[in-house]
């Protein structure tokens, strides 16, 4: 199914046409255990986020945000883990207008390890991250996306064992207001109204309940938010599907060709998969909810409209379950 027919061209924009290159990019690199600097071509210096995973070896997933990170502090999240933030003087000890630089850290930096790094920088109409202080009652948080978000994750920094929290449009539309899924998790899509309140985010809000993962009073979270922009020259759009099961699976039209593609069962219990192009869609697996190395799997090929489901594999295609997916598009 069309992500345009699940869910409509609704939003009008007067923001000026994203430029994809400018906003994200994919980079991949060998370690060698000494600083070392990745160049992104994509400016998060002024606000954004950097996503980093070893390909070869088991390693947690890091996720850095101009909004907690300053030289120094070098402060980072773990995805697939309930972790508080850290500080490491050794792991992205710079971010500048074209890319970051690393420590030597065996996280992001191993010598003779392959990583991959997704950079996102902050803009209307594609990616926007901050921070906010519970406080235990039911709200909004704003967001500067000027479009409805595609997806939405919330993480404590500084509360232990707190889970990484998903809003998802997907689920939104399929009207399952009060449900969500973990990022952290291969669990389907859970019921709690505590957590985003039950109610659909908007152009310039999303809401959180008064669910302590969410919204406990004192405590520090981070959140991260990605556009869904059905416009022509639009960047980024979240949508579902119903998996069949077969190596010939469904066909998602975007109207543009993605680079980088998450999926999430919500009707099942399976690992998240996180694939891009700059590693190859034939293959080149990981999941967000695991510090697993890089897979094999051939799960779909990409085309000039949108991209194919190729395996029957549960994690993106189980006959008759339920998938949510967030899709970027490639220059």
């Amino acid at each position: 199914m069309s992500v345009l027919g699940r869910i409509g061209p609704f939003l009008t924009t007067a923001a000026a046409s994203p430029v994809v290159a400018d906003l994200f990019s994919t980079a991949l690199w060998t370690g060698t255990g000494a600083t070392k600097v990745i160049t992104t071509n994509v400016d998060v210096s002024a606000g954004g986020a950097i996503w980093i995973k070893a390909r070869s070896t088991p390693t947690d997933h890091s996720m850095i945000t101009t909004a907690t990170w300053s030289a120094g502090d070098n402060a980072v999240t773990y995805p697939n883990q309930t972790y508080v933030r850290q500080g490491y003087a050794d792991y992205v000890t710079a971010i500048g207008s074209s890319g970051f630089t690393l420590g030597s850290n065996t996280v992001v930096n191993a010598s003779g390890q392959t990583y991959g790094g997704w950079a996102f920088k902050k803009a209307a109409r594609f990616f926007d991250c901050g921070t906010y202080t519970g406080n235990g009652s039911n709200r909004t948080i704003a967001h500067a996306l000027t479009v409805e978000p595609a997806m939405v994750i919330v993480k404590s920094t500084t509360s232990v064992g707190t889970d990484w929290y998903v809003y998802h449009l997907d689920i939104a539309i399929r009207t399952y207001l009060t449900y969500f899924v973990k990022l952290n998790s291969d669990s389907f899509f859970l019921n709690d109204t505590t957590i985003f309140n039950g109610t659909r985010a908007t152009s310039s809000v999303f809401s959180i309940g008064t669910h302590n993962g969410v919204n406990q009073s004192t405590v520090t979270y981070e959140w991260f938010a990605w556009a869904h922009d059905p416009a022509s020259d639009g960047v980024c759009l979240a949508g579902g599907y119903s998996g069949n099961g077969s190596g010939s699976g469904p066909t998602i039209t975007l109207g543009w060709e993605p680079q980088l593609i998450f999926i999430k069962s919500i009707g099942g219990n399976a690992d998240w998969v996180l694939v891009d192009s700059a590693r190859g869609f034939s293959g080149a697996l990981l999941s967000p909810n695991l510090a697993a190395s890089e897979g094999s799997t051939t799960i779909l090929t990409a085309n000039s409209t949108g991209f194919t489901l190729t395996t029957g594999d549960t994690r993106v295609n189980g006959t008759s379950g339920s998938y949510s997916y967030l899709a970027i598009r490639k220059p």
